[in-house]
């Protein structure tokens, strides 16, 4: 978990300057960049763990108005990724809690989006399937269908195996598959 919480810092510890030149360094690849200040950032993390949790929580307290958005993707990234790594982090603890059903609408309709957002989700792997959310109007797209509470709808489409179990349809073992490769 250090290394997510290590990912959701970049914007409070890096300007866009600097995320740029590494985006520009790395070919525009997302997954080299995210590493580079993962690795960077995990020292800093690890000690900020050891100060326990009133220190991370003032942390983030005071970069709570951080208005980091990675460029050329706009607010919604950045939403996208507290979203996500937010189940990435509880799921595991079994932690539930309630996420605002538009929110996980936009984390959704990202997840299938091109342009910007092509450059880092996981649109390819869901080709060819139809989505739908049991606890909301969403759905997308044609073929065999995968529905399921939005939330876990969504971490799935990003490429989140751990909330397959928590879905149906005729299309999961196409996904599952997808998500394997």
């Amino acid at each position: 978990m250090l290394d997510v919480a290590a990912h959701l810092s970049v914007g409070w510890h890096y300007s866009k300057f600097n995320l740029s030149w590494q985006l520009m360094k790395n070919a525009g690849n997302l997954d080299k960049v995210s590493a580079h200040y993962v690795q960077e950032l995990t020292q800093a993390v690890q000690e900020l763990t050891k100060a326990g949790g009133p220190k991370i929580a003032a942390e983030l307290g005071a970069n709570a108005d951080c208005r980091f958005k990675p460029p050329g993707l706009g607010f919604a990234a950045p939403l996208t990724d507290l979203v996500i790594h937010r189940r990435d982090m509880f799921l595991p603890l079994g932690i539930t809690y309630d996420t605002d059903p538009d929110v996980v609408r936009l984390v959704l309709d990202k997840a299938v989006a091109k342009g910007m957002f092509g450059m880092v989700n996981s649109h390819k792997r869901l080709r060819g399937l139809s989505f739908r959310a049991t606890d909301f109007d969403w759905q997308h797209g044609h073929g065999p269908e995968i529905s399921g509470p939005g939330l876990a709808l969504a971490h799935a489409m990003w490429g989140r195996p751990q909330s397959l179990e928590e879905l149906s349809g005729s299309g999961l073992d196409t996904l599952r598959g997808n998500l394997a490769s």
